[in-house]
C-alpha cells in the first residue's frame, strides 16, 4: 500500500484530481447495485455479496453482536461512541 503524506499537495492533488478516464462499465454496473440496494434493502446486499465476493452474509444474533463487542479493545468501542456522537451532533 502506498501511503501518501497529508502535507504532499502534488501528491493529494493527484489522487483528487478527475482528469483520470472512468470506466464506464464500471459506474454502470455500481448504479446498477446501488438502485438495487435502495430497491430491495438487504436482500440485494445478501444477493450481490453472493454474486461478487462468494460470501453467504446472515444476521447476527444479540448474543454474538454482545459478544463482538465485548472482545473489541476499548480504545476501538470509545472510537466508535465518539465518532457515533459525531454523527448525531
Amino acid at each position: 500500500m502506498r501511503i501518501i503524506n497529508a502535507a504532499d499537495d502534488r501528491a493529494i492533488a493527484r489522487l483528487t484530481s478527475n482528469t483520470r478516464p472512468r470506466n464506464t462499465e464500471v459506474y454502470a454496473e455500481a448504479a446498477r447495485i446501488v438502485a438495487d440496494v435502495r430497491q430491495r434493502g438487504d436482500r440485494a446486499l445478501t444477493a450481490w455479496a453472493r454474486r461478487l465476493d462468494g460470501a453467504a452474509p446472515r444476521e447476527l444474533t444479540r448474543a454474538e453482536l454482545r459478544a463482538g463487542w465485548r472482545a473489541t479493545p476499548r480504545e476501538v468501542r470509545e472510537a466508535v461512541r465518539t465518532a457515533i456522537a459525531h454523527v448525531r451532533t
